[in-house]
Order: C-alpha cells, then structure tokens, then sequence
C-alpha cells in the first residue's frame, strides 16, 4: 500500500484537475484560481478517496463489499467535512448549489 505521502506527491494539481474534469467544466471559468481554498480542499478529498479506493483493491479481501468498504467510506462525515464549505459558483449566478441546505 503506497503511503499518504506517495499519494500526495502523485495526485498532484493537474491529476485533481483530470479527474474532476466534468464537473470543474461546469464551474465559473478560472474560479479554482482564483479560490485556493476551493482548490485544496477539493484536492485533499481526491486523495483521501482514492487513499480509500486503494486500500480495498490491495486488501484483497473478496468478502467485502464495495459499497460497504468504499462507498460508505467516501460518504462518510470524515470526507464530507473536507468538502461542506465549498463555494460552487454556477455560469447562471444563481449559485443554487451553494444555497442547498440538507435537513
């Protein structure tokens, strides 16, 4: 299992910036530039979920599930709370993402 350090050093801006490639698509043009804190937390949960992926494939262990050692795993509060305070600025400037309040 590579270590949180090598997974740093791999995932780097560019990797982040490839992998969320959709959906920074339908952000304000140049807003992860001007947002730095947008762009580090984004990238600390990159990592973090992939830290997770990697350690169920090279687990091995058939017996568990994906969605139980995973998924369950990036929806957890421990990642969510890397990602809650992230402004999401739309091309409408409605910004309704940022406005969605979970009850």
């Amino acid at each position: 299992m590579p270590s949180s350090s090598d997974i740093i050093r791999f995932i780097d801006n560019s990797v982040v910036k490839s992998i969320l490639k959709f959906w920074i698509s339908n952000l304000k043009p140049n807003h992860l530039e001007d947002d730095e804190s947008t762009f580090k937390a984004l990238k600390k949960f990159v990592r973090m979920a992939i830290e997770i992926h990697l350690k169920h494939l090279l687990n091995g262990d058939e017996k568990t599930r994906y969605i139980v050692d995973v998924l369950d795993k990036v929806k957890s509060d421990r990642l969510n709370d890397v990602t809650k305070n992230i402004k999401v600025p739309s091309f409408s400037d409605l910004n309704l993402a940022d406005n969605v309040e979970i009850v």
